[in-house]
């Protein structure tokens, strides 16, 4: 069963879904004097929904590098979605700018540049399984 916020939010986007149907922009829209009021909300609105988009993401990977800890598997599946916890490591770089202001003269270990990388989750949708029973017709 679906907990409360999980069906806010379906709930949410399903609506939003459908208003989006009727907006229609035009020069006329823009002249309108209830433009900027609604304009207005609209960009509170995606301020809400970046700030909505950061809580789900951020308690997402705090969940999936929790698993990590606890049992060791780096990812979890839930429906189509993939999480996969990449651990903190430090990156070697060849500076080439500072290489080329050189003119080559100095040996190639002096411009590494070694760079930590945080730690991240991917996430990543599953792509959709071809239909065996589908028959696709190429036209031509």
């Amino acid at each position: 069963m679906e907990n409360k916020s999980t069906q806010a939010f379906a709930v949410a986007l399903q609506e939003a879904s459908v208003l989006l149907d009727d907006i229609v922009i035009t020069k006329e829209t823009l002249e309108s004097p209830e433009f900027a009021e609604t304009y207005s909300k609209m960009s509170d609105l995606m301020a809400l929904l970046k700030l909505i988009n950061d809580k789900v993401t951020s308690d997402s990977k705090q969940i999936v590098k929790d698993n990590f800890m606890e049992t060791g598997e780096s990812s979890m599946k839930v429906g189509d979605y993939t999480f996969t916890y990449c651990s903190e490591y430090t990156r070697e770089n060849f500076d080439k700018k500072k290489f080329i202001d050189a003119n080559g003269e100095d040996a190639y270990n002096k411009y590494i540049k070694l760079t930590k990388v945080k730690e991240s989750i991917k996430i990543s949708k599953d792509k959709p399984k071809a239909d065996p029973n589908l028959i696709e017709v190429k036209e031509g």
